[in-house]
């Protein structure tokens, strides 16, 4: 009864109480070597515990960063763009964190977690993340079933900046497999939304004729580039030994990496008002990419033409 009554909480976003709040250590990807031994530590561990999903996770999570002009160029640098004025995911080393606690709270292992979409929407208008203080918070909104044992979970959150305007609404779903079957009945009973994630698998129709494209060279060390930008060190995408212990033929790019790689690229003028991302299949390192821009939605396909993403975006 208890952990049903919890549950009904995660499942109802509104009953997560503003007092129930959890303010993490803001993220200093300075001092690199450091935050690496950190991450590996928590990554480890997060590998090696057994999974004992945990149904009482309603609080909020908080956690500021920083944005300086050194960051700007380390963006720059890693997607070779110079321009100043693409929305680059700044806010992604504060959602690392928060992804790395919630998960530890939840009691899920790393091995059993797959990251399906992400959507992105700025409200803010014409705001781009200028250096500056932001504060990132974060709560697991809705829970729901995904066939016999697993469960995919939706993480929200919401970015402002120092004068507490909202600047970014951000949700992330997230498959668990492997979930025992007392906690899939629990869920099952309580669920009370229904998602049809499967049709995210399926690409919006592009006119390619009338499409714009780009063509990308994904480095062979993309994976550690982008992981010292973002903080996602994730071992997959940073060592042949991990992803190939996973089952990969080789490390491939974290999918919000993919998801700037669209945000870099995009032939039109102004920065999207809205994104969505879709992950079908790994985008390994050392490979080329083509991304086919419609009138607003997009596609990424790797060189044996097999959809990688794919999502839709407006201006």
């Amino acid at each position: 009864m208890y952990a049903t009554t919890l549950l009904r909480q995660i499942l109802n976003p509104f009953q997560v109480k503003q007092n129930n709040v959890e303010e993490l250590t803001e993220v200093n990807l300075v001092d690199h070597y450091t935050y690496k031994f950190q991450f590996l530590y928590k990554s480890i561990r997060g590998l090696a515990k057994k999974q004992q999903i945990s149904t009482g996770v309603n609080k909020i999570y908080k956690v500021g960063f920083n944005i300086n002009e050194e960051e700007y160029q380390k963006w720059q640098q890693t997607f070779q763009k110079e321009s100043n004025e693409i929305n680059f995911s700044f806010y992604l080393k504060s959602s690392t964190a928060l992804f790395m606690k919630f998960t530890k709270d939840l009691g899920v292992n790393y091995k059993n977690v797959l990251h399906l979409r992400n959507e992105l929407e700025y409200k803010k208008q014409g705001h781009l993340f200028l250096p500056g203080k932001y504060k990132n918070a974060a709560w697991v909104s809705t829970i729901f079933p995904a066939g016999k044992s697993n469960l995919i979970i939706k993480f929200s959150s919401k970015v402002q900046n120092e004068q507490n305007q909202l600047i970014l609404k951000n949700v992330d779903y997230f498959m668990i497999r492997n979930v025992d079957e007392e906690t899939m009945a629990e869920i099952k009973a309580a669920a009370n939304t229904k998602v049809n994630y499967r049709k995210w698998l399926i690409p919006t129709k592009i006119e390619e004729n009338q499409a714009e494209t780009a063509e990308i060279t994904v480095p062979a060390d993309m994976g550690i580039q982008y992981g010292k930008v973002s903080g996602d060190m994730n071992m997959v995408h940073t060592t042949h030994f991990f992803a190939k212990l996973f089952g990969f033929k080789k490390p491939f790019v974290q999918g919000l990496c993919t998801a700037n790689y669209v945000l870099s690229n995009s032939p039109f003028e102004d920065n999207f008002t809205d994104f969505s991302i879709n992950f079908s299949k790994p985008v390994y390192t050392d490979s080329t990419i083509k991304i086919i821009y419609g009138e607003s939605s997009y596609k990424v396909v790797n060189e044996k033409d097999e959809v990688v993403a794919h999502g839709k975006y407006g201006m």
